[in-house]
């Protein structure tokens, strides 16, 4: 079982992350037909699951790809309740991107569901937003702290202060998507430097963090930025995958 937490894009990153997807899903279902449930939350859902079962289709056609939808205002309120029943069958969960306050405020109710499943040996694939509120703090948005711009503001997901809150608990770091390519690396630094967090994670598009039972691996063309608090102030690193 593993956790793959995308950072979004598109790329052999992304591709290899649902691969390995699909082939944990089918070692778990032994002689069952491997399903892999996807949740997508937004005005449209039914194109992000398509896009995400595509993908998967044409790396394993073999692989039954469920989509569980999700439909919410454009300020991010859940029309439509997710039911436990629509993947606690799956033998994988692909949460998709998209808005993530939109995201956490429909996942947030089965979070302790989800974290039984995963516990159980259930792989997780979050991709952008769904990377994001697998933390067990989630950035959920914003793009200034106080009075001072700390990344685009078309990065804020219609929030202007930067907001964590409580994410589904899958793992115990803080994390960020599109990171170079959205300027989130500044915000994540800033972050810290207010005392929001205290480690974030923040992982480029087409890159992948995956977490399993060993080591964690890095897998694509990007880079992770790990950022910690220290008494001198935040220190930055990257990793990348290696070759």
């Amino acid at each position: 079982m593993s956790i793959f937490l995308v950072g979004g894009g598109d790329g052999p990153g992304v591709e290899l992350a649902l691969s390995q997807l699909a082939s944990e899903a089918r070692l778990r279902a032994g002689d069952e037909t491997p399903v892999v449930a996807i949740i997508a939350v937004g005005e449209a859902p039914a194109p992000i699951a398509d896009w995400f079962a595509d993908r998967l289709r044409l790396l394993d056609p073999g692989v039954l790809a469920t989509p569980v939808l999700a439909r919410s205002s454009d300020a991010g309120v859940p029309l439509d309740e997710i039911d436990l029943t629509s993947f606690a069958t799956a033998h994988a969960i692909l949460v998709a991107g998209g808005h993530t306050p939109a995201y956490l405020a429909a996942l947030a109710p089965l979070a302790t569901d989800l974290r039984r499943l995963v516990s159980e040996g259930v792989s997780y694939l979050g991709y952008s937003a769904g990377a994001a509120i697998a933390a067990d703090e989630a950035i959920i948005g914003g793009w200034r702290i106080g009075d001072v711009q700390v990344a685009p503001e078309e990065s804020g997901e219609g929030l202007d202060e930067v907001t964590l809150e409580a994410g589904l608990g899958l793992v115990d770091l803080t994390i960020e998507a599109h990171a170079a390519q959205w300027g989130l690396v500044a915000l994540c630094a800033a972050s810290i430097e207010a005392g929001l967090a205290e480690r974030i994670l923040a992982i480029d598009e087409d890159t992948v963090l995956k977490v399993g039972e060993g080591a964690l691996e890095i897998l694509g063309s990007g880079s992770v930025w790990q950022l910690t608090a220290g008494e001198g102030g935040v220190t930055v690193s990257s990793s990348r995958a290696s070759e």
